[in-house]
């Protein structure tokens, strides 16, 4: 099943791109922004979506004033593009920690207040955690995630996991491995096409590094809804520049 998030479907057509937001200060976060204007938003067909915020590179996350400036600049700039918020934790591949309640504070703040349109939940938070969440939202979209950066779980345990985020409420179900070797990245893409006949809801996956980035660009066969794009600074390994991943997309088309 397809989901709209303002004038954005996810979950039909090609896959749609994200790009990642990774500034640490307001300076830097009006730089990035315009960086990501030009190399995006050029003459033409634009190569962005949607755009993420990691919000866990941002240094005054835990003071609302300051995650709030953030949000606004964010949204002055680009009013139209669908923003997802994230705090990716260092166990999966982020910036650094928080504690549970913290955590639990800033994403109740994106909920209450709606100040994205989608909010990524990291799986292992815990059933009790994500349920609490999940009752506070009002229109943000959940997209309950899992990031191993170390190795590619077998098959079988990929799809458990992403049916476990389908029976605890996810609107989007996100799951990122690392392959070892070239097999893993199969098994990530069979992982996902089964998951496909699993569920009516939008499915994104990918396998990390050069050995993965096969799994960035076909997602129209495969059933991943989502890729992550960089313009500049990327937020994980073997993120494609924006712009030639939605000419490779473009390939699945023709």
């Amino acid at each position: 099943m397809a989901l709209k998030i303002k004038e954005l479907t996810i979950g039909e057509g090609r896959p749609k791109i994200c790009v990642p937001i990774t500034a640490r200060k307001e300076e830097e976060l009006l730089e990035q922004l315009e960086g990501i204007r030009a190399a995006c938003f050029k003459e033409g067909e634009a190569c962005a979506d949607l755009l993420e915020w990691r919000a866990d590179f941002w240094e005054g996350i835990e003071k609302e004033e300051s995650r709030r400036t953030g949000a606004k600049l964010i949204r002055q700039t680009f009013p139209e593009l669908p923003l997802l918020f994230t705090f990716r934790s260092r166990i999966e591949g982020g910036e650094r920690e928080l504690s549970t309640q913290a955590y639990e504070e800033i994403c109740s703040w994106v909920l209450e207040e709606e100040q994205a349109e989608l909010l990524d939940i990291e799986l292992f938070t815990g059933k009790h955690t994500i349920q609490k969440l999940i009752k506070r939202k009002k229109e943000t979209a959940i997209v309950l995630s899992n990031h191993d950066f170390e190795k590619t779980p077998p098959k079988k345990e990929l799809v458990r996991r992403m049916e476990e985020m389908d029976r605890l409420g996810a609107d989007i179900l996100k799951m990122a491995v690392m392959p070892q070797k070239e097999r893993d990245v199969l098994t990530l893409l069979e992982a996902a096409l089964e998951m496909k006949q699993l569920t009516k809801k939008p499915v994104v996956t990918m396998s990390m590094g050069k050995m993965g980035l096969v799994s960035r660009i076909c997602g129209s066969t495969f059933g991943s809804a989502i890729t992550f794009g960089s313009a500049g600074r990327p937020s994980a390994p073997g993120q494609i520049e924006a712009g030639k991943l939605l000419e490779a997309l473009q390939l699945f088309e023709m």
